[in-house]
């Protein structure tokens, strides 16, 4: 059996073969190759100095603000969760759990230089995050691609401009984002584990035995960062719990284990730390489950916006919920084929119906689908429908397009984000039936 193989219980992924190239040596030592792949070295350069040094000029970090007054009052003993949250100004909504991670921050004694190094850091994490998952699909032409992956993000609005702008945390989640994947694809099930402990003890049976076992199943590196890095993600935002799903259609339940330890450790660490931490209780969770009615994208948003009724809302949900689930089973038949391709891009159907069927979806939340779109890399990716595109070209642009006075149009358009995240799951689905048809008239 081979470590592709679904029943061998190891591996499903290792980094790639460098001897594996897209283009052939000739192209690569042609004169005009090297003079595009300078051309794109600038332009990467220029849009990356632009986003990072230039473009956070023109805001005060409107999202850091909350986040610094909060970690000030964490670790002076004050109040956290006392803001008015009836008011439109950004509001720090973090867990107990993460306002002590993010306490750190505090140590820097001044805003503009915790704002500095919080950006830095966060641009620092989005690069890393881009530069595996193409090293995750290729070792060939990696500078190029990079350089390609780095104006395709850093030149739009949204998501990376935006998130440094702001200056948020969106970076971090992202980057923990593919080290889950990372470590989860790179590690082996649970049970195989078990079975390699016990060949190493020597012993086939026995105390001993099973001694090994258990402590290879829980020392295991991978399985230790992996849970590390998906506590971590699921403290500072609760949505990405959907991360747990790679792990653990993967028979890779210890990491999840960890990742709840981790999670309860921490909360349990900001709660006992803090300052009345039933405020968290009483004044931030009603907030948080309500849908607000400004700067709301998600179907909750719209609907409250555009005074659907319940039952139009419901069946929109309803209908999101069967083509995320239609399109996850799609994906499925690539777990082991292309296990890159099949986590991004699961990830990334998942997140649009978690987000979207939230109270809560922002343009640059756009950022945890990045992965996804760079599987565009893969021989067969959902990324190879157009209309996955033309769905990541309105999310990343911001356009408005004036539609006048025609009717039902401004709705569609003045909500254009929405429909093209709700786009993702579907042109999943079109595409997977596709290359199922394409299969089948090849046999």
């Amino acid at each position: 059996m081979t470590d592709n193989d679904p029943d061998s219980g190891s591996r499903r992924w290792h980094w790639p073969d460098p001897a594996q190239r897209l283009v052939p040596q000739s192209v690569e030592d042609a004169r005009w190759f090297r003079v595009v792949s300078n051309t794109l070295y600038l332009f990467a350069a220029v849009f990356l100095i632009r986003a990072v040094f230039q473009m956070p000029t023109i805001n005060d970090g409107s999202d850091f603000i909350p986040i610094w007054d909060a970690v000030q009052r964490y670790t002076s003993g004050e109040a956290v969760y006392n803001e008015d949250y009836s008011t439109e100004a950004p509001h720090y909504l973090w867990s107990p759990g993460a306002t002590a991670l993010l306490s750190p921050i505090a140590l820097l004694g001044d805003f503009d230089l915790a704002r500095r190094v919080l950006l830095l850091l966060g641009a620092a994490c989005i690069l890393a995050s881009l530069y595996l998952c193409i090293r995750m699909i290729t070792a060939h032409l990696t500078s190029q691609l990079m350089a390609v992956a780095v104006i395709a993000t850093f030149a739009p609005a949204e998501p990376v401009v935006s998130t440094l702008v702001l200056t948020n945390i969106n970076g971090f989640l992202l980057l923990l984002m593919v080290l889950l994947v990372l470590m989860s694809l790179s590690d082996v099930s649970d049970r195989h584990a078990w079975s390699q402990g016990g060949e190493r003890s020597g012993e086939s049976s026995g105390e001993h035995s099973g001694g090994h076992r258990l402590r290879h199943l829980l020392l295991r590196r991978r399985t230790l960062i992996g849970g590390l890095v998906l506590g971590l993600a699921v403290t500072i935002k609760p949505q990405f719990g959907v991360l747990a799903f790679i792990p653990l259609v993967s028979g890779q339940l210890v990491l999840l284990v960890i990742a709840g330890l981790v999670v309860i450790g921490l909360f349990a660490i900001g709660w006992l730390t803090m300052n009345t931490p039933m405020d968290y209780v009483d004044n931030l969770l009603p907030y948080l489950g309500e849908p607000r009615s400004y700067a709301n994208g998600s179907i909750s948003g719209i609907a409250l916006n555009l005074g659907w009724n319940s039952t139009v809302e419901y069946l929109c949900l309803a209908a999101l919920l069967a083509v995320t689930v239609a399109a996850v089973v799609l994906l499925w038949r690539w777990r082991f084929s292309d296990p890159v391709m099949w986590a991004f891009s699961t990830l990334g159907v998942l997140f649009v119906a978690i987000i979207m069927s939230s109270g809560l979806h922002q343009a640059y939340y756009c950022m945890w689908l990045l992965p996804m779109a760079v599987t565009v890399l893969c021989r067969r990716s959902p990324m190879h429908n157009p209309v996955m595109w033309l769905a990541f070209f309105i999310f990343m642009t911001s356009t408005h397009w004036p539609v006048g006075e025609i009717p039902v149009l401004p709705e569609v358009f003045g909500n254009l984000q929405t429909v093209a995240w709700l786009a993702v799951p579907f042109a999943t689905v079109w595409w997977a039936v596709a290359e199922r048809r394409r299969d089948t008239a090849d046999c």
